[in-house]
């Protein structure tokens, strides 16, 4: 470590503020500081809380600290915001009367509960009639931007009566009644997801920081648990994150953040720039510490970005503060930056692909040293076709773009089709997709003939089924009636079952599950994990909307997308040896060899100012506005960003030309960054018929061939080390394809059980009632009525576990037993010969009394005796983890392991003996080694009847 890293990693208690430039290595000092406060016995790893945005960048930060750890034993509550203040409110749930077991709604799912209540908003100008859910992603936004803000309802509402009252003018008055309009309708929306027991994204901050603020013991007991706070990219907080995080933080100050003012890019998602220019307002001794050594990049791109964001100054917190923010680097010089005019953006992603072909095609590169930088996901398509024309792998990486994977079209277009027989353009293009694959030359024969009679086209495949239309291949008609059939079919069941289920069985009865079963490249593997994303959508709508039927879910696929709901798809790894096509805001926290800047247009990048839809009254807004046009400073820092990402060199290209009329300005941001507009000559155009060869291939043409995960990287759930024992080939379906399986009626009652029982173990842990009216309450609310095979069946099983549930309470009310631990998480390292594993997971229930201790993990399987619960306990390998994990927390190993089989009341304990530690531990080191190799064997047995895999696997074709 240089010096100022060293100082950030050894600084004492109180506040410190860490100024980490690009490439300076701040993620290694935030994970070496964690890991010196657990070596220097400053505090226990379960004291310690650090924070970030992504679930991506937390397991990063697990898996550093796990590697510095000298005993391997990482137990520091390291989550998103999100997660963090969720676990607030699922452990104090009763102080603010919310449902322990309240809904979380994305935002697709928030889009539609909106769009369902939509006139129990009370809305008139913002549900218009000729387009009712035209703002409803606007509406979804403002009340999301709220509550960044740490505004209510009421706040809203007073500010527009306010408003109403002091206008002046028809326009002002206009004004203040919309306002008036979008706080009731605000008020609305909070007070019916707080009947349906529902709350959002922004409740899960929002509402944590109402708690800490109203209830001191609740506060008291956060702040005793959470000794030191440490926060990654604060530039990103917004303003109620950062109010939670100093409640957290307490009198003690331990409060560490890392950020960079100039990489502030999220102002979209409500980040608060204001947070990191004023820590030192609200920490006013806090101890402050600028990373400047810069291990990416070369001086003359680190000194061109650094000339581009001066451009922000007086906003900065550089300027502001007096600091030096002036990166250094430690990288012999490059290449340096190249800057390139082009006539038209053909030319130019024809010049790039040219490019990086010529530098691959020598020896010295390859495709994965290089990627392509742009504003927006829509900005990709020219660059993709021209890599494919080159013959070049790319993998497209964006923030979006589930939507457009061709497997999910073609879905699309299924739902689409079924739901409207009328709609002639989805049917086209299912039945020209792969699934049919139905010839260019009979699809216009039959839309030939469906415009000459004025006919959907459905209605004339469904004729030409029967009797073949001249000009037809004489290959066309058992596809034909295969399409006929299929549609038919889909939609006499769409009435019949959820959404979800009538997709499973179309995509098992084409053979695509079974294919991505037996297919062991990359493309499959991303095609599995893209319909798994789908189908996540699908289930969430399913989960808030009250009747799950296909011709709900293609009505509303609209305003999900509307909302923002496309999705990112399947996520490249950096290992992939292929081009990474991303966006800025996705190529943040990555870097290259050579990075291509590309479409730096004047109004494309920067993108022209779009003020929002609906806009909250300035008054209300917290965040200090800048002296600058902020639009314009955000979108440089996002330029900032994108060539901070290039480590050897930096190519910077425009256009003049972009298919239209007008010609196009180079970005402005090019001059700012050169000493001058160093624009290189376009290269001349290609002869006609290369140019052509743009149009050759699409989207996924040219695939990626699949990557290595970095070493030492695996992490697993304490189950998967059994999974992966019992059938190989069974955990690389669900874990490693992820391929997707309808849910069975035996984990609906499994999950609901344990649902109930978490928390009645914690109102047990914590000495408060809980009555049996409750603990009903949350098993039949975490219920999900899929899987089942009749509603008769399913009532049966809801009888059941109430009963099962009953008498667990019973018994337990006669006991004297209190939980000390419920559903508490832990992360351990194991070591071997394979290679090291992350081995996480969560004890259902921990006893701790002068009796001894003990770890309880709660079953819903059937058992027949005790002596049968006995011997699987005896032959758990999960609860010989658990006991290990145990162990590395409290220095000692618990007295018992229990089994409990609450369907029959039964027990299987043992004593964490060496002999079953060993065991254990080999069994893992097994399951470890095999993943590691990514060798998956299917062990057919009689189990194979009940698997969820069962119709695909070739193990038992």
């Amino acid at each position: 470590m240089n010096p100022d890293q060293a100082g950030a990693v050894l600084h004492g208690d109180g506040p410190l503020l860490i100024v980490a430039g690009a490439g300076t290595g701040k993620t290694t000092v935030l994970a070496r500081r964690i890991a010196n406060l657990i070596v220097s016995k400053r505090a226990r790893p379960n004291e310690i809380l650090a924070l970030t945005f992504t679930e991506k960048a937390a397991a990063e930060m697990e898996d550093r600290v796990d590697r510095l750890l000298p005993y391997g034993f990482n137990d520091v509550w390291i989550s998103t915001f999100h997660s963090f203040g969720d676990r607030i409110l699922r452990e104090f749930a009763f102080e603010i009367g919310l449902s322990p077991d309240a809904r979380v709604l994305s935002q697709p799912e928030a889009a539609v509960f909106l769009t369902e209540h939509l006139p129990k908003l009370g809305l008139k100008h913002y549900a218009p009639l000729s387009d009712p859910h035209r703002f409803i992603a606007a509406l979804l936004s403002v009340f999301s931007r709220a509550k960044d803000e740490d505004i209510a309802p009421r706040d809203l509402l007073a500010e527009a009566e306010k408003s109403r009252s002091a206008a002046a003018s028809p326009e002002e008055k206009e004004d203040a009644q919309r306002t008036l309009e979008v706080a009731r309708a605000f008020q609305a929306y909070e007070d019916l997801k707080a009947k349906k027991g529902f709350i959002d994204f922004g409740d899960q901050v929002l509402l944590a920081l109402k708690l800490l603020r109203g209830h001191p013991s609740v506060r008291g007991r956060i702040q005793e648990r959470y000794r030191y706070v440490l926060v990654d990219e604060f530039q990103d907080t917004n303003y109620a994150q950062f109010e939670l995080l100093k409640l957290a933080a307490g009198a003690s100050r331990n409060i560490t953040v890392v950020g960079d003012d100039d990489q502030s890019i999220y102002k979209f998602r409500g980040a608060c720039l204001s947070n990191i220019l004023g820590f030192r307002s609200a920490y006013p001794d806090a101890a402050q510490i600028v990373l400047a050594d810069n291990y990416r990049s070369t001086q003359e791109i680190l000194d061109s970005a650094y000339r581009i964001i001066q451009h922000n100054n007086p906003d900065r917190l550089e300027y502001r503060d007096g600091l030096n923010k002036m990166l250094r680097s430690h990288r012999e010089p490059g290449p340096g930056i190249r800057c390139v005019r082009h006539e038209s953006v053909f030319s130019e992603s024809e010049a790039i692909a040219d490019e990086i072909r010529g530098r691959v095609s020598g020896g010295g590169s390859s495709p994965k040293d290089f990627a392509i930088l742009l504003r927006t996901n829509a900005a990709a398509e020219p660059y993709v076709k021209s890599l494919n024309l080159a013959g070049i792998p790319w993998r497209f990486s964006g923030n979006a773009g589930l939507y457009d994977q061709e497997e999910i079209r073609v879905l699309l277009a299924f739902l689409r089709a079924v739901d409207d027989p009328g709609d002639s353009a989805s049917l086209y293009y299912l039945a020209a997709s792969s699934l049919y694959g139905l010839k260019g030359s009979d699809c216009a024969v039959l839309t030939r003939s469906a415009d000459k009679e004025k006919l959907p086209l459905g209605d004339v495949i469904g004729r030409a089924a029967e009797r073949p239309l001249p000009g037809l291949s004489p290959g066309s008609a058992p596809i034909l009636k295969e399409i006929r059939s299929d549609l038919e079919r889909a939609r006499e069941l769409a009435s019949k079952m959820p959404t979800g289920r009538l997709i499973y069985q179309y995509l098992e009865s084409k053979g695509t599950l079974e294919r991505l079963a037996r297919s062991s490249d990359a493309s499959s593997a991303r095609e599995a994990q893209n319909l798994e994303k789908f189908f996540e959508i699908v289930k969430r709508f399913g989960h808030v909307c009250l009747y799950d039927r296909l011709h709900l879910f293609v009505r509303y696929l609209e305003p999900l997308r509307l909302a923002g709901e496309d999705p990112s798809s399947a996520e490249a790894t950096l290992e992939e040896n292929a081009v990474h096509i991303l966006t800025v805001h996705a190529a943040k926290g990555l870097e290259f060899d050579a990075v291509f800047l590309a479409g730096l247009e004047q109004g494309r990048f920067p993108l022209s100012d779009r003020p929002d839809l609906i806009d909250l009254p300035e008054s209300l807004i917290r965040d200090i506005l800048p002296s600058g046009d902020y639009h314009i400073q955000e979108e440089r820092r996002l330029f900032y960003v994108g060539m901070t990402r290039a480590r050897k060199e930096l190519h910077l290209s425009s256009s003049m030309n972009l298919g239209k009329k007008k010609q196009w300005k180079a970005s402005q941001f090019i001059s700012e960054c050169l000493d001058k507009p160093r624009l290189a000559a376009s290269p001349g155009p290609k002869p006609p018929l290369d140019a052509l060869g743009i149009y050759s291939g699409g989207a996924g043409s040219a695939p990626a061939s699949p990557g290595e995960g970095p070493a030492g990287s695996l992490v697993l759930p304490a189950t998967a080390v059994e999974d992966y024992l019992a059938c190989p080939l069974k955990y690389k379906f669900a874990r490693v394809l992820r391929i997707p399986v309808l849910l069975h009626h035996t984990t609906v009652f499994g999950i609901a059980v344990h649902e109930a029982l978490k928390f009645y173990h914690l109102a047990r842990r914590d000495g408060r009632k809980f009555k049996l009216a409750e603990l009903l309450r949350v098993f039949e609310s975490a219920w999900r009525s899929e899987g089942f095979v009749s509603r008769e069946h399913e009532e049966r099983r809801l009888e059941e576990g109430r009963k099962v549930l009953t008498a667990y309470r019973r018994k337990e009310e006669r006991s004297r037993r209190r939980p000390a631990l419920v559903e508490e998480s832990f992360r351990m390292t194991l070591g071997g010969p394979a290679g090291s594993a992350a081995i996480r997971g969560r004890w259902d229930r921990v006893d701790m009394s002068e009796g001894g201790s003990a770890i309880i993990d709660f079953k819903t399987g059937d058992v027949k005796s005790a002596k049968e619960a006995g011997k699987k306990a005896a032959e758990s390998s999960q609860l010989a983890l658990y006991a290990l994990a145990f162990e590395r927390r409290f220095g000692r190993l618990p007295d018992r392991l229990t089994l409990s089989f609450v369907k029959s009341g039964l027990e299987g304990s043992v004593a964490p003996r060496p002999e079953f530690l060993e065991k254990a531990l080999a069994r893992t080191e097994e399951a470890v080694a095999g993943i590691s190799r990514r060798d998956f064997p299917a062990k057919p047995g009689f189990a194979c009847r009940w698997c969820a895999y069962e119709k695909i696997c070739p193990a038992i074709k």
